[in-house]
């Protein structure tokens, strides 16, 4: 990728900072008042966008903010014809997305595209994302070794940790959207920066959160966490009791799968909207969902555990999200086209994402889904 604007100005700020020492030493002098100014002047804006980083560091919203505004200054470049296009080279990283460190240092654009929005649990729960992978890279799954008790003396054994290995199918995720010169021209807000760059990152979320929650495997993909899935409970009504809900944890617990942190139900709106009205049983007066969760287990809204159903059944998904990845892999293909026939001759531009990306249940015994009463 580019230098981005800030870039290029601490390295024009650093040579001249070099200019004026160089200068001063050949002459074998002092500093002149001038120079004295400029230095000063040249070290408070260095200074000032070291404690830009600093902020970046500690601060994931600054940091996101500081992607955005470096992406629009690429797409500006683009609009003034400098470059057409662009492959953006990912920092390979593995992100616990629910850690304050999510955007520490991350300037890679699938951190960008890939921005929070309100319900969307691979943000929320420790749902990890890998980028930068290499096409046939493979996840490694540790297994488990045992220990036990041994008596005085005895010479322990070592174990080798098993690893298993999950091969990668990466699939290909596009968007393009155009808009005219006249309104990027002639508009009364940064149309790039506003509209342009959110519409794309939206775009992107919103398939990759559908294709992870969907009960039912999206076109194209080879389905998400609860796709599948054998750990399965049917409800004996349109509204779940409490205790098939804990029947549902129970099928994920009895597997030996701990909560770690990321443990998690999944459901419609309208589903917690009944939960939230439900008691528990006839006396305690508590509901199945308090506080937006039960039993101190988050539960998170997405209408993509549905995918667009509006009948019978509903669903509630619950797993470990930590054994849950989405992988991106290669770079990301960034293209605007505002010079091609079709596309002069309307008067267009037009702005083009390809990206690869897999996802896969690294433990499908981490995963479960209950199916309220189809009649």
């Amino acid at each position: 990728m580019k230098l981005t604007e800030m870039q290029k100005r601490m390295f024009e700020l650093k040579k001249r900072s070099d200019e004026i020492a160089d200068a001063v030493e050949a002459r074998g002098m002092k500093f002149t008042d001038e120079e004295l100014v400029e230095m000063e002047s040249i070290n408070k804006e260095l200074r000032g966008y070291a404690a830009l980083e600093e902020r970046k560091r500690n601060n994931p919203q600054v940091a996101q903010q500081e992607t955005i505004h470096e992406m629009c200054e690429e797409f500006r470049a683009m609009m003034r014809g400098e470059r057409k296009e662009m492959d953006i080279n990912l920092r390979a990283a593995v992100t616990a997305m629910n850690t304050s460190t999510t955007a520490a240092a991350q300037t890679s654009f699938v951190e960008g595209v890939l921005a929070p929005l309100s319900g969307t649990i691979h943000k929320l729960v420790g749902t990890k994302i890998r980028t930068n992978m290499k096409v046939g890279g493979k996840w490694v799954i540790p297994g488990n070794v045992t220990a036990k008790i041994n008596g005085e003396a005895v010479k322990e054994v070592a174990q080798q940790i098993p690893l298993d290995q999950l091969n990668t199918s990466p699939k290909r995720v596009s968007i393009q959207v155009n808009a005219s010169n006249q309104a990027v021209e002639y508009s009364d807000v940064d149309l790039v920066n506003e509209v342009i760059l959110p519409a794309i990152q939206n775009a992107i979320e919103q398939i990759v959160n559908l294709w992870m929650f969907s009960t039912t495997a999206i076109a194209g993909s080879n389905g998400g966490a609860f796709v599948g899935t054998k750990n399965t409970v049917t409800a004996a009504a349109a509204t779940p009791t409490y205790k098939e809900i804990q029947k549902l944890v129970g099928t994920i617990r009895k597997n030996k799968v701990k909560n770690d942190g990321t443990f998690a139900f999944v459901m419609s709106s309208m589903m917690a909207a009944d939960l939230r009205a439900t008691s528990r049983d006839a006396g305690s007066g508590r509901m199945i969902i308090e506080n937006d969760a039960i039993d101190g287990i988050p539960v998170f809204e997405t209408e993509d555990i549905e995918n667009g159903n509006t009948g019978v059944p509903k669903y509630i998904g619950f797993g470990r999200y930590s054994d849950y990845l989405i992988g991106q892999f290669g770079n990301v293909r960034f293209r605007v086209d505002d010079s091609s026939a079709d596309v002069a001759s309307a008067d267009l531009i037009y702005w083009t994402v390809n990206m690869d990306m897999d996802q896969k249940v690294l433990r499908p015994e981490a995963f479960g889904l209950l199916t309220t009463k189809t009649a």
